[in-house]
């Protein structure tokens, strides 16, 4: 994709010449130059930035073509500096990015203009969404959502931008609520980024929601998916399936292996530190067959669940084996997991009579 050509940056500098009466030729050339270079090399970062920074600034004397011009660019921009490591970089890309976003949050110069500019204003908050999540910005990432919460009266609503531009600005808000823990917003978010786009075959972007709501929909109650899409990502299958499947049977050090195994197999970590929350999990199912093995009584022995977690492994070296089974089991009632009460005296799980384990 060659989006910056002599002739496109001719124009703008035509455009520009008509718009701003008395500019002299060493301002223009001066402004211009750059751009007319970066036509032979359109991978130059750099060169694309200032092209980039030009353009907002022009968006401001003409919005109406301009914008579009500058959310092309963007666009190229985001593909290109998602592969980029240097953070220098990277952060010239935010800068000018961010700049662009802004212009496209309101236009009070010209009211004819008003819907030209803000239309694009959800594209551009995907671009840096997207660069701020390769750079691990997420206080800056949740800014852009503010924004475009901030600015709602001026800017159209997300269902009148295109499908893809909608489906991207719900996968990344949910990725937020993924990092965050939130895994009943993160679930809400990609299956509204799913409804958008109606896939009837898996493709790339598909596949890439779906790496993310499979371990949300689990970690938030407990779900898999059904054999049909297991059966249409057998990719993710073969990635979270074991884990799943340990999980459910409280086989601890199963778990772990898998878990090790996979680690290099993820490539965004925030995933793996998501499946290692799976831990509670392991316990709570642990709990739980320890209480169908005594016959699901309404009292079971924290003794008991410690005798369990010690031959699981489960307990981190040092720590008493009872005072862990009694952390252990205060942290699932707290997580609403089981419900019941913790008799300290006789070291006791009083267990409700009715929904001792909701979610199982």
């Amino acid at each position: 994709m060659v989006v910056l050509t002599a002739n496109n940056a001719e124009l703008l500098d035509i455009h520009y010449h008509s718009q701003i009466k008395g500019t002299n030729i060493k301002s223009r050339l001066k402004l211009w130059t750059p751009l007319l270079k970066s036509a032979s090399n359109p991978n130059d970062i750099g060169l694309l930035v200032t092209y980039i920074k030009a353009l907002t600034e022009f968006c401001n004397v003409n919005p109406r073509w301009a914008t579009t011009a500058l959310r092309k660019n963007c666009e190229y921009l985001t593909a290109l500096s998602v592969k980029e490591t240097d953070q220098s970089t990277l952060e010239d890309v935010a800068s000018a990015l961010r700049a662009a976003f802004k212009v496209t949050l309101v236009d009070n110069e010209n009211e004819q203009h008003k819907m030209g500019r803000t239309l694009e204003c959800y594209s551009m908050s995907v671009f840096l969404l997207a660069l701020y999540v390769h750079m691990r910005a997420y206080t800056l990432a949740e800014g852009i959502l503010q924004a475009t919460i901030q600015y709602h009266d001026n800017i159209p609503p997300l269902e009148s931008s295109p499908p893809q531009v909608q489906t991207k600005f719900l996968f990344y808000k949910g990725c937020l609520k993924f990092f965050k823990l939130d895994y009943a917003s993160a679930v809400q978010c990609f299956e509204q980024s799913l409804d958008v786009v109606q896939y009837r075959i898996p493709t790339v972007q598909f596949e890439h929601i779906m790496a993310y709501l499979i371990p949300a929909k689990y970690l938030h109650s407990h779900k898999v998916p059904s054999s049909a899409v297991w059966e249409a990502l057998p990719k993710l299958k073969e990635l979270y399936s074991p884990l799943f499947l340990a999980s459910r049977q409280g086989n601890w050090s199963e778990f772990e292996t898998l878990l090790k195994t996979r680690s290099a197999l993820l490539s965004d970590s925030r995933i793996l530190l998501s499946l290692e929350a799976m831990s509670g999990i392991v316990r709570l199912n642990l709990l739980h067959r320890l209480w169908l093995i005594k016959g699901s009584p309404k009292r079971l022995e924290l003794e008991d669940f410690a005798l369990s977690l010690e031959t699981a492994k489960v307990i981190p070296q040092g720590v008493p084996a009872l005072e862990a089974a009694e952390f252990y089991i205060a942290q699932l009632i707290a997580d609403g997991e089981v419900k019941g009460y913790i008799h300290d005296e006789y070291k006791l799980l009083l267990l409700s009579s009715t929904s001792a384990f909701p979610n199982l």
